[in-house]
């Protein structure tokens, strides 16, 4: 395979992931259904201190624009509306339906794997938006 990865697009969906995350996780939005569900109150949840904390979500929020990009250069696709459309199967088919076994062994509410989810395949939507516009 020859192709080239737009690194800055990559970049910039990989921060709009996170924040993404920063919103969706908020007071504003899901954070306090969240956290209830988590068996947490939102206060208890301040993690924009802890530097440690952010590391793995960059890194994950890093490696799923990367791997997005892979995708959309690796099928040829050209264009928004095709780059949204493979977000929305990435997030859907493969977070969604992974995300969707875990949850049911482990016991939690479909309200958690709705806000969980959600917060994947908006990102994913959006990174493929991004991607597709510098592609």
């Amino acid at each position: 395979m020859d192709f080239q990865i737009n690194y800055f697009a990559t970049a910039l969906a990989a921060f709009t992931y996170m924040g993404i995350g920063a919103l969706w996780f908020s007071k504003a939005l899901f954070g306090v259904p969240w956290a209830k569900e988590v068996g947490k109150n939102i206060s208890d949840l301040k993690i924009s201190n802890n530097k440690k904390g952010l590391i793995f979500p960059a890194i994950g929020s890093a490696s799923g624009a990367y791997f997005l990009s892979v995708l959309v250069k690796s099928t040829g696709i050209e264009g928004v509306q095709m780059s949204v459309m493979l977000g929305l199967i990435v997030g859907i088919a493969f977070i969604g339906t992974a995300l969707m076994s875990n949850y049911y062994f482990m016991g939690r509410t479909k309200r958690h794997f709705v806000i969980d989810t959600g917060y994947h395949v908006v990102a994913f939507v959006i990174m493929g938006v991004i991607i597709g516009l510098f592609n």
